[in-house]
């Protein structure tokens, strides 16, 4: 019985412990229980990420360039309650951001104002994407890659998106904008194919992909951090 006891107390105090790494230890499975969230004001909000199809690619070159990635966002908005929490792991500088401006763009996984010329640098081409645009897989860069930039503004609700492609995004509207196909350098791993497919691919190739701008207008929410403590990222 003791055992029993401790081997159960055990799981969930490991239970809780990850959770609490993760920043989420006040998640239950009916909303928030002893996480303290404390409203900070409101703000206008767009989220964009660039999604790349590639074109054409053989299964080698595939196997030697396609990885896995994952991270989390610094936020989750909720729909229904027009309400976007800063979880507790958020940078300082992510908290000031949404703080001191009426208007925030998450462009790439960093959080910015909006403006004429928005852009990003990454070692990865994202080409699969997840809820929330999180990027799940991608090509690896040859080089820094530079997604296509574009400028965001607001008019009232109504968020307008420019740079190759112009357009009017309306609030609580997702949309993606499909820009010209390109040309891109990716590295391979050759080492992920069998010994004998290895001269099939060049340590760089070239590959054709074509940007889809995806982006989400969240109109004006209300921001809220979680607890005062936030990581020193």
């Amino acid at each position: 019985m003791d055992r029993k006891h401790n081997e159960v107390t055990g799981v969930a105090k490991s239970r809780r412990s990850v959770l609490r790494s993760m920043g989420i230890a006040g998640f239950g499975v009916t909303g928030l229980k002893s996480v303290n969230f404390q409203q900070v004001g409101k703000t206008k909000f767009i989220e964009a990420r660039y999604e790349h199809k590639v074109e054409s690619m053989s299964e080698e070159l595939k196997v030697a360039s396609m990885k896995h990635i994952d991270y989390p966002y610094e936020h989750y908005v909720d729909e229904n309650s027009k309400q976007l929490s800063l979880k507790k792991f958020a940078r300082n500088s992510t908290v000031k951001l949404f703080k001191q401006n009426s208007a925030v763009v998450q462009f790439e996984g960093e959080y910015q104002t909006p403006g004429p010329n928005l852009s990003s640098k990454s070692g990865t081409i994202v080409t699969n994407t997840g809820s929330g645009f999180r990027p799940l897989m991608g090509l690896s860069a040859a080089t820094q890659y530079s997604a296509p930039p574009f400028s965001a503004s607001f008019q009232g609700k109504v968020g307008r998106v420019g740079g190759e492609r112009s357009l009017e995004h309306p609030e609580a509207a997702e949309t993606t904008v499909e820009l010209p196909t390109r040309p891109v350098q990716i590295r391979t791993h050759k080492k992920r194919l069998p010994p004998e497919k290895r001269d099939t691919v060049e340590e760089v190739e070239t590959v054709q992909v074509t940007p889809q701008l995806k982006l989400r207008n969240h109109g004006e929410v209300a921001v809220s951090t979680a607890d005062a403590e936030n990581s020193q990222r």
